[in-house]
């Protein structure tokens, strides 16, 4: 009895040591498979079900993502020099080709650390897109697009991750203003991503035709609490005239909060913490009579102030103190942790409406998606030194699209099942599994 005991009691412990030894290998096959280029982990996912469902795992999407951050100057996000995966810098293109009406999406990569930087152009296995299609914005692998219709609004209703092929369509916008279902009007959207609560939030305002002065706020969230998933919430009206009738562009976001100018030329910030709203300080060189554009760069909400005379100022709001939140606080007096300073200045126009900066490297400079239409016809990945003032041309787009927009983008296997969504799942185009 007491020999059938203890070897009851070693089989327990071996079961033990067996099962720990499993989780160590797992953990380990997680940290080897997270710091491999993406293009070996899609034939990993071949090798077999094991590896696959590994791979699908939510706690491997997450450690894929700390290897493949942007280049950030603050702690917001977990860039590391030291992991040469991360000093890739992914982009979208969503463009249409010189042979088809319709858009594709493509995927290519910026790396300073090999000679032949640009990546070549890879066309996303996913369904062509009609023109009435817009990205609203990036976050880990999701992308969110704004679907056209009734000619005007831009709602942002389609959201899908070109890896999983897992994609979601949200209710469109359909709202009561005085008794009357409205549609004619406009609509500024944002997509954002706070990772304290790991919510993915879809923002839209809709600026009716008969009320141009109000915005009505809608959120829509993925991932957190059942009761906020799966549904728009109606949110605070606002009378901040975010963007104008020709500008619409998508919500910036930096620091937990998605960015707007105004038409008085502020600096609106939507906290996608306690989703309030807030203006921002404006830096030193605001002038009412001077062209601004908001952009993301090194993590930070950066500011492009075009001057009269065609010369190029980048201003980045950052916060003043290490310790300090990177998210904005309720509190007027936590503004002062935040300033606004001058990265460079140039002499010449290097970007405008036809040149979009994406990212500065660890060496300084800047990359631009180069957009550009007279004299010439010029569409390219480009490279800024602002030491030399030289303007490097990285890869030539124009036989492969003849109409695009760009926007920084990270693959990854978030799926938008573990976040709550009813997803399905895109067919198959046969470019890339």
């Amino acid at each position: 009895m007491k020999n059938r005991a203890t070897n009851r009691s070693r089989t327990r412990e071996q079961i033990t040591v067996d099962r720990l030894m499993e989780n160590l290998y797992i953990e380990i096959k997680v940290d080897i498979f997270s710091r491999l280029p993406f293009e070996s982990l899609l034939q990993c996912r071949r090798v077999c079900k094991t590896w696959r469902a590994l791979l699908h795992d939510l706690s491997f999407a997450h450690m894929l993502l700390q290897h493949r951050r942007l280049p950030h100057f603050n702690d917001y996000e977990y860039h590391n020099y030291s992991n040469p995966v991360a000093s890739k810098m992914g982009f979208l293109l969503l463009g249409m080709s010189s042979m088809e009406r319709l858009n594709q999406l493509y995927y290519g990569e910026y790396d300073e650390n090999d000679e032949q930087s640009f990546k070549k152009l890879t066309k996303i296995n996913h369904p062509p897109l009609d023109m009435c299609h817009s990205i609203v914005g990036s976050c880990n692998g999701l992308v969110c697009f704004s679907v056209r219709h009734h000619y005007v609004i831009e709602d942002p209703v389609y959201i899908c991750n070109p890896i999983t092929r897992e994609y979601v369509n949200l209710p469109r916008f359909n709202i009561s203003i005085d008794g009357k279902r409205y549609l004619n009007g406009r609509m500024v959207s944002g997509f954002g991503y706070y990772p304290s609560t790991n919510e993915y939030k879809v923002v839209r305002i809709y600026y009716s035709r008969d009320q141009p002065f109000v915005g009505r706020v809608q959120v829509y969230t993925l991932g957190g609490t059942k009761f906020l998933r799966s549904r728009w919430r109606n949110k605070l009206k606002i009378t901040y005239i975010l963007g104008d009738r020709i500008d619409l562009s998508p919500g910036i976001l930096a620091n937990g909060a998605l960015h707007w100018l105004d038409e008085e030329g502020m600096i609106v910030a939507f906290d996608l913490a306690d989703e309030e709203f807030r203006v921002l300080p404006l830096p030193p060189c605001y002038s009412p009579y001077v062209s601004f554009k908001l952009h993301v760069l090194g993590g930070c909400l950066a500011l492009v102030h075009q001057r009269n005379d065609k010369s190029t100022e980048i201003w980045t709001l950052k916060k003043k103190k290490k310790k300090s939140r990177t998210s904005y606080e309720m509190k007027e007096q936590d503004c002062h942790s935040w300033s606004w300073n001058r990265e460079f200045s140039s002499a010449v126009e290097i970007i405008n409406r036809w040149k979009q900066p994406f990212t500065i490297t660890k060496s300084g400079e800047i990359v631009l998606w180069y957009h550009l239409h007279f004299p010439e016809r010029i569409k390219s990945l480009a490279r800024y030194d602002p030491k030399t003032a030289n303007l490097e041309k990285l890869g030539d787009l124009d036989k492969v699209l003849n109409y695009s927009e760009a926007r920084s983008h990270i693959n990854s296997f978030v799926s938008l099942k573990a976040l709550g969504e009813d997803a399905k799942i895109l067919e198959s185009t046969d470019e890339l599994d």
